[in-house]
């Protein structure tokens, strides 16, 4: 009986259960970590594919402006608008109420 009184009375190790303590508090943090650098990198390809879409429609309407540039027509009336351009049989008249 005095065996089994001492038995119960030793007390257990605690230093396999402290580690494991310091493990889990570890990798609890490092879990943490992960999660905060997942947010931010999702954030910032959130980012990019926003300024990707920005881009393909600047592109797309460059393409447009270019396509324009074929056209004759365009050009003519772009230079008449921004450069005053007139043909030798037309007429200019000038408002001098301005």
């Amino acid at each position: 009986m005095e065996k089994m009184q001492k038995k119960q009375n030793r007390k257990k190790p605690v230093l396999p259960g402290l580690l494991l303590l310091v493990l889990l508090i570890l990798t609890g943090v490092s879990l943490v970590r992960i999660q905060t650098q997942l947010q931010s990198a999702r954030a910032d390809r959130d980012a990019m594919v926003q300024r990707v879409e920005q881009q393909r429609s600047i592109n797309a309407m460059l393409t447009a402006d270019l396509e324009k540039a074929k056209d004759e027509d365009f050009l003519t009336d772009l230079a008449r608008e921004r450069l005053g351009v007139v043909t030798q049989d037309e007429k200019v008249f000038y408002d001098s109420g301005r």
